[in-house]
């Protein structure tokens, strides 16, 4: 409710709200259609007779959305009342090639009540200069930009090629596409109240955020876009987290192993692979990898002393 009543009191007028309900589990349906009953407002609401995921409804936003902007918003997350009006009037000024307008967040727990620090702090750390025009770089290093304190142009969105709906997040994946082709640029009005929740998605699913992370690393491999340090760091990431993945026995450890061999062709990995699709415990590989690496020092040790 909060939400919502944030959303209509807005300064800036001329805005289509579009409410997602991804087939959730609560009264929110209740509750959005007791508001919707006492605020009549140019809005659509759209109930999902499944759990689609956070990247299909964002999808289905931008589908019956008529806007030239697009601003997301989570259900338990608060604008403050200039948010629209101040990032559209920075975009107005604005060439084409800019693709958002971001601000910092305020932190707040599940009551309500402010925490220290703001967004861009406790997750990126302090910053002389906050990141904008070409920041794709920056990004790649982690996210920086706090989804609802956003406004995106539309039409970059559509060229963008919309949300990746085989992720469990939608922000990162999105900001990194489009910093690729745009300038991003960042706005001192702090717009939003981040609402920190014991029930958020990645607090309640990390292992699947963390596995959407390696698939989104996989894809900027395939599509070129790395550097060479840049790559390095996606195949240190996806090597830890593929050889974890097939200790724990995760789905999709497979295919982690088989793109890191892919990019990266190396005996070791080769070796894991074949062992975890013949279904050897990762045990029975770690001791074979430590017994290869004494037979090595023992080896080289030998080849110093005879030379």
């Amino acid at each position: 409710m909060e939400c919502l009543e944030s959303v209509t009191c807005q300064s800036y007028s001329s805005i289509e709200i579009v409410i997602i309900d991804d087939f959730s589990q609560d009264n929110s349906v209740e509750v959005i259609e007791k508001w919707l009953a006492i605020h009549p407002q140019n809005c659509k609401f759209i109930k999902h007779s499944k759990n689609e995921g956070v990247c299909r409804s964002f999808n289905d936003a931008l589908a019956n959305a008529n806007g030239k902007y697009f601003a997301p918003i989570a259900a338990d997350d608060v604008w403050l009342p200039e948010k629209i009006k101040v990032q559209v009037e920075i975009m107005e000024k604005l060439a084409s090639d800019v693709a958002l307008v971001y601000s910092d967040a305020y932190l707040i727990d599940e009551s309500g009540s402010e925490l220290p620090g703001k967004f861009i702090e406790t997750y990126k750390g302090e910053v002389s200069q906050p990141f904008e025009g070409w920041v794709f770089d920056e990004l790649f290093r982690g996210n920086f930009i706090q989804g609802q304190a956003s406004l995106i142009r539309r039409e970059c969105l559509d060229a963008a090629g919309g949300y990746d709906e085989t992720l469990r997040f939608e922000d990162w994946d999105m900001w990194l596409r489009l910093s690729k082709r745009y300038r991003v640029v960042f706005s001192s009005y702090a717009s939003v109240k981040y609402r920190i929740c014991n029930s958020s998605l990645l607090r309640t699913r990390g292992r699947e955020i963390s596995v959407s992370c390696d698939d989104m690393f996989i894809k900027l491999l395939r599509l070129g876009w790395l550097n060479t340090q840049q790559r390095e760091d996606a195949l240190y990431r996806m090597a830890r987290r593929g050889f974890l993945a097939y200790e724990c026995r995760e789905p999709g450890h497979l295919r982690m192993l088989a793109e890191l061999l892919r990019y990266r062709p190396r005996l070791r990995t080769g070796v894991a692979l074949l062992f975890a699709a013949l279904g050897v415990p990762f045990g029975y590989y770690s001791r074979l990898v430590v017994l290869c690496l004494g037979a090595k020092a023992v080896f080289a040790g030998l080849w110093k002393k005879a030379t």
